[in-house]
């Protein structure tokens, strides 16, 4: 079984802790694991997924931090961690990961995680997270006096929080009317 590429076990009644066995699955490609009711940290052993381009663990109740070991994942498309109940920071390895366009994605909404999000991870290709409690190290975003709104590369905000492409909609639907 250690041969497995693709693991899909989403959208299931599944509870308890992660096994770290599931490490040694090394020649997985994609794992998906969200909205489940499981419960516990994210295993550093996931570290060990040398060939993973998918990991998604959105939508259960995991706690604990990211492991810094996900930086290993150098192949890694895809990283969905949000609506979780993640803390602390973002590690800095997770810098490593290219998440490379167009698929690359790093979605970590819906957590409590605090400290800066790596100037590192600003390349990535479609980087989300809540500002309310991170400040953005990347050049092209602005979390100041923002509360939980989610910035995508690319996307600028108002003062108010409201994505700037929605604020000339806005803006343009009340000149017309």
């Amino acid at each position: 079984m250690t041969s497995l590429e693709i693991l899909t076990l989403s959208d299931n009644p599944f509870t308890g802790i992660i096994p770290t066995e599931v490490g040694l699955l090394t020649q997985l490609w994609a794992f998906w694991l969200g909205v489940n009711a499981l419960s516990g940290t994210i295993p550093s052993e996931f570290g060990m997924f040398k060939q993973a381009g998918v990991l998604t663990l959105e939508s259960c109740v995991l706690t604990g931090t990211i492991p810094a070991e996900l930086g290993l994942l150098t192949s890694l498309m895809q990283l969905w961690l949000f609506n979780n109940d993640l803390t602390g920071i973002v590690p800095l390895e997770l810098g490593n990961v290219p998440f490379p366009a167009p698929y690359g994605q790093i979605i970590l909404l819906g957590n409590d995680f605090s400290g800066i999000i790596p100037e590192s991870l600003c390349s990535a290709y479609n980087l989300t997270f809540d500002c309310s409690n991170l400040l953005c190290g990347c050049d092209w975003c602005n979390c100041s006096g923002i509360e939980s709104s989610p910035i995508v590369e690319g996307e600028t905000t108002t003062e108010d929080g409201q994505l700037l492409s929605e604020a000339n909609q806005t803006e343009g639907n009340q000149t017309e009317a």
